[in-house]
């Protein structure tokens, strides 16, 4: 995996990140195993929001993180 510098922080990222969007997911185990396969390849930027949820519905919001 290639890292980048994110910005003046010091930090160094994968160049890839991974979305925990997760349009349609449903299945919370299955979703566990995708991020930590991820993590695995060396995936360090990880995108949530609090808003992302199974199904895409409103009732799940913040599921995902």
């Amino acid at each position: 995996m290639e890292y980048v510098k994110f910005g003046r922080s010091g930090l160094k990222v994968s160049r890839l990140a991974y979305g925990l969007g997760l349009r349609g997911q449903e299945d919370a185990d299955e979703a566990e195993r995708a991020i930590e396969r991820a993590v695995e390849l060396g995936i360090n930027f990880i995108d949530c929001a609090n808003i992302y949820g199974f199904g895409d519905v409103y009732e799940t919001r913040g599921t995902s993180e």
